[in-house]
This record gives C-alpha cells, sequence and structure tokens, in this order.
C-alpha cells in the first residue's frame, strides 16, 4: 500500500541569526515540558528531541517529535451516557487521572535545519493531523512564554508558502491589496537578492520591512519585478 507523507515548513527567526541559539531556542522549549493549546482542547508540546553535536556545519540539523493530546479537565461536568444527563456525585468520584497522563496522543516528527532556520514537520493523515496554521499556533505560542522571551527576544514565525502559491497571487487579474511583510534574512544565505535586503535592514537598524500595496481604483495591481522578489 502506497503512503503519502506530507510536509509543511516554518521559518523561524530570531536576531541576531545564530545556529547555536536555534538549537538552544528549541531545547529551552523541550525543556520546559510545558503544553499550550493548539485550538479547541488540543494541545500540544515537543515530546523528543535529538540535538545536532556540530550546530555551525553546513546542513546541520535537530530532530524530534511533537506531540499533542485531548486536554480533559477532570473537575468539569461529565455526562453519563446510560442517563443522558450530567453524571452524579458517586460516579464522578470514581473518576481517577493520574497526573501527567493525557489521552489521545499524536505525534509528528520535525526537522529543523538551524543555518536555514527551516523547520520541517510531518503534517500527518486522517483526522488528526498538524495544519500549517496549527503548527503556527503551536510554536507562536512556545515561543511567547516569559523565560523564552527573556532570552530570546521575539521570535517570529512564518509559515512557508509553495512558490507557486506565490506567483498565483501576484499574477491574479483581480489583485487589489498586497500585504508583504519581509523578517531579516540570515547574512550569509545564498540568494543575492537577499543579502541585498540584508544589507539594507542592517542600514536602516531595522529588522523586518512591512510593504503594502493598494489598487487605483477600477484597477488591479500590476506587481514590478522588485515587488516579486520581495513577495517571493
Amino acid at each position: 500500500m502506497e503512503r503519502t507523507l506530507r510536509l509543511g515548513a516554518l521559518n523561524i527567526v530570531t536576531q541576531p541569526h545564530s545556529a547555536p541559539g536555534y538549537q538552544r531556542l528549541i531545547e529551552l522549549v523541550r525543556n520546559r515540558r510545558m503544553a499550550v493549546r493548539i485550538r479547541g482542547d488540543r494541545f500540544g508540546l515537543f515530546t523528543f528531541l535529538a540535538p545536532s553535536q556540530q550546530p555551525r556545519a553546513a546542513g546541520a540539523y535537530i530532530q524530534g517529535l511533537v506531540g499533542t493530546f485531548t486536554q480533559i479537565y477532570a473537575d468539569g461536568d461529565w455526562i453519563n451516557l446510560a442517563t443522558g444527563r450530567n453524571a452524579e456525585q458517586d460516579d464522578l468520584q470514581r473518576i481517577v487521572i493520574p497526573r501527567g497522563l493525557k489521552p489521545n496522543p499524536k505525534y509528528f516528527h520535525f526537522r529543523f535545519y538551524l543555518r536555514e532556520h527551516l523547520f520541517i514537520y510531518e503534517m500527518g493523515n486522517g483526522g488528526l493531523r498538524l495544519t500549517p496554521l496549527n503548527a503556527k499556533t503551536l510554536l507562536d505560542r512556545q515561543f511567547s512564554a516569559e523565560t523564552v522571551i527573556d532570552r530570546f527576544g521575539q521570535v517570529e514565525v512564518t509559515c512557508v508558502p509553495k512558490r507557486s502559491h506565490v506567483d498565483t497571487i501576484l499574477n491574479d487579474p483581480t489583485l487589489k491589496h498586497i500585504h508583504v511583510i519581509v523578517h531579516a534574512p540570515n547574512p550569509d544565505d545564498g540568494s543575492a537578492a537577499e543579502r541585498a535586503l540584508m544589507e539594507r535592514l542592517n542600514g536602516m537598524n531595522a529588522q523586518r520591512l512591512e510593504t503594502q500595496v493598494f489598487a487605483q481604483k477600477d484597477n488591479a495591481i500590476r506587481p514590478d519585478d522588485e515587488l516579486r522578489q520581495i513577495a517571493r
């Protein structure tokens, strides 16, 4: 039977850039062992991490598992399926859930390339998937912990779209508004355009660049080469 592996990608940015720093960031979050809400009653955290012995090396990565589970509030109301009503106090007293045990786990492999600060993760199949939005929410909330901010500052997480999706948007003949947010790339990234952008941001003591373009009335935007380069 064929099995399709669905992968997603997130770009994680701290200032300043540092491959060992990105490893320490994930290690800190992993060692906190604090789950955060992803959506509804679904929570998640890093459950396993294998660090790199040479984080500065080309192609270096760390890998591990993201675990998600259903958060149950044992002190809340419970339904008795036999009666169709809330369970009685005698029934509730028989409910004992050991501390630290959570139901309905699902695990997703990930690999985080340190120099590229690129987080590749398994989206999964079936009902319990880690969608790009859910993965971003998980990391955003993990990185918003006070201990993380105190050590690393604001950590930016963005979903990495397919290049074809960006082209589809830019080529839309009805395009009326574009809002592009670009975070400072690594100074050693291979793209000449990214190096030029980094030099520009550094020259302005800036961390990110936001560009908005609005179409004229009764017209659509026709992106020029500069806008296309920024958007990609």
